[in-house]
């Protein structure tokens, strides 16, 4: 999976939430294959296709029947990874998981940096960063508070995840908890 050239239009989606539980911990939780099928509330299955560090290939099928690919690109024992993610050879977006030790609290951040000209080029240019801004960062924001959510929630009590957990998201979820 290759990332859009430079001058593509990019916009960035953040969030972080505290965990209660050690840093190497939340590593083992994050790293492991397949682990969002048990975090992640949208998520209907985690096929892995390559697991060796920083070459780690996988798929995600999401409850709606959305299926997208990720291949990590970079990754950092005890810290984070980056990842493309995208249903094509062009990524849609770049994303950056993280974690650290922050007044003595775990915290995990993930970053998602959207490529808009391959995720909305169907829409003229003009129009990319407008619905970026006004739909597509505001939706991803409310889709990373939601898995953030899922991995707080796993990572402190061990339980799974169900699907829409944490709320809906016009993106990723479907309309019935079934």
């Amino acid at each position: 999976m290759k990332q859009p050239g430079i001058n593509s239009l990019k916009l960035t989606a953040k969030c972080s939430i505290s965990i209660d539980n050690e840093l190497d911990k939340l590593w083992q939780i994050i790293s492991t294959p397949g682990i969002l099928e048990v975090t992640h509330p949208f998520c209907e299955k985690n096929e892995v296709i390559q697991w060796n560090g920083s070459e780690n290939k996988d798929v995600i099928i999401y409850f709606n029947g959305r299926t997208m690919y990720r291949n990590f690109i970079d990754w950092n024992i005890g810290q984070g990874y980056k990842l493309l993610i995208g249903h094509n050879e062009l990524a849609d977006a770049m994303v950056t998981w993280s974690i650290e030790e922050i007044q003595n609290e775990s915290v995990l951040s993930i970053d998602i940096e959207l490529y808009l000209d391959h995720s909305l080029r169907h829409l003229p240019k003009v129009l990319r960063k407008i619905i970026g801004r006004m739909y597509l960062v505001p939706t991803m924001k409310s889709y990373l508070d939601s898995v953030l959510s899922g991995f707080k929630y796993f990572a402190e009590t061990g339980d799974k995840v169900v699907k829409n957990q944490f709320g809906y998201n016009h993106l990723f979820s479907t309309h019935s908890n079934l």
